[in-house]
């Protein structure tokens, strides 16, 4: 598997697994989240291509999509959006129903939403078939 990431925690997970090659970002540390981001964060991203980009989501709401409260790691998700096939958004439930300062996308734009099985029955609905609550 080829994992292309701004993220050191992934990055230190990932790394050195037999079956894993990994591609990391240039940027800037932005250290409350351990991302790179900045012009050679997002340029990193220029003429690749990615099955699938795993995003987590700061607030997910089903009429302001998905927003973040910090707007400088809003052009890197971009360009991990524009590099792949298919675009994943990862939140716990708490994050639901929240909106942040900034908007990332639209719901329309991802292809699916991840979170926990906290979330209610009833909030459900709102995200229709893109939603998955795992256990």
């Amino acid at each position: 598997m080829t994992i292309i990431t701004n993220d050191l925690l992934v990055a230190v997970r990932t790394a050195g697994h037999p079956t894993n090659r990994l591609h990391m970002t240039g940027g800037v540390l932005l250290d409350t989240v351990y991302t790179l981001v900045g012009p050679a964060a997002v340029a990193a991203f220029d003429g690749l291509h990615a099955d699938w980009a795993f995003l987590g989501a700061e607030s997910i709401d089903a009429e302001a999509g998905v927003t973040n409260i910090n707007v400088v790691e809003i052009p890197i998700k971009h360009a991990m959006m524009a590099a792949a096939a298919k675009t994943v958004f990862v939140a716990d439930s708490t994050k639901f129903g929240r909106r942040s300062f900034a908007t990332v996308c639209q719901l329309s734009q991802a292809d699916l939403i991840l979170t926990d099985d906290g979330l209610a029955i009833e909030s459900r609905a709102a995200f229709g078939t893109k939603l998955r609550c795992v256990h």
